[in-house]
């Protein structure tokens, strides 16, 4: 259930303390003016004013907290709270206007290759950014963590061999010098390794005795919640979710399971 505290209410440190959770920085017409979470809101928001910005502070008139039960459901829920109202002190997808996905085209006489397309997510895309400059990033070092051709992945518009064969980075594909088959294995290597989770799973994760559940189907994280108490849908799909799921996976490396789901 949500709380609402005036302006006087946070000056005077009325927010009780060790609320996990999400909170809203809402103006005198209830618009989100910034949304952010923590383990401590009482304490996050108290920062705001050691080193917040004077525009945001001048211009809130009342905090609005939603409680959460676990860090994980608050991290992925900001995430979609972000996406859906994109508030105006929010700078992460704040300029996102289209969804940009990455794809992959694999040929057996011809070399695969990864693309970006703009638009709306689509079921055959490999993951979806909230902006291009994120995307190409993604793109940029995976072909470069697996020596694959710039040129070919789209990212290089040379009418000749890619800047990174001069540097010695790329085997020549681009000119034909690399032999199909050598670029498709490394390319199919790339593509394995993309993934941290199976394609289709359920990962739970037990921290403290709060059993926070993640649902990711084909690559996309689609569902999340705590077992009991809540559940969640994602309306907006993206690599952040995957990224929140990898990075606490890597904290709590032994309090989590992942159930595969059968096709």
């Amino acid at each position: 259930m949500p709380f609402t505290f005036e302006k006087d209410d946070v000056l005077n440190k009325n927010i009780p303390p060790d609320i996990i959770g999400v909170y809203y920085f809402l103006d005198s017409s209830d618009n989100i003016l910034y949304i952010g979470k923590s383990i401590d809101v009482k304490k996050r928001i108290s920062q705001h004013f050691y080193k917040g910005r004077k525009r945001l502070l001048s211009a809130y008139c009342r905090i609005r907290v939603v409680p959460m039960h676990s860090e994980l459901e608050a991290l992925l829920f900001e995430s979609q709270e972000i996406k859906k109202y994109k508030p105006i002190f929010n700078r992460r997808l704040r300029k996102s206007k289209q969804v940009i996905s990455l794809y992959s085209c694999k040929k057996n006489t011809s070399y695969s290759y990864y693309y970006l397309g703009r638009g709306s997510q689509q079921n055959d895309s490999l993951i979806d950014f909230m902006s291009f400059k994120s995307a190409k990033s993604f793109l940029t070092k995976l072909t470069s963590k697996f020596q694959l051709c710039e040129k070919i992945n789209k990212l290089d518009k040379s009418s000749k061999m890619c800047f990174q064969f001069h540097l010695k980075k790329c085997n020549g594909a681009c000119i034909k010098m690399e032999s199909i088959e050598d670029y498709n294995t490394r390319y199919e290597l790339s593509y394995s390794q993309i993934f941290k989770n199976p394609k289709d799973c359920c990962l739970t994760f037990n921290i403290d005795g709060v059993k926070t559940y993640v649902n990711i189907e084909n690559n996309k994280v689609v569902k999340f919640g705590v077992k009991g108490k809540s559940t969640y849908s994602i309306d907006f799909p993206s690599y952040d979710e995957i990224k929140i799921v990898n990075m606490y996976k890597n904290r709590f490396s032994k309090n989590f399971e992942i159930t595969v789901v059968s096709e």
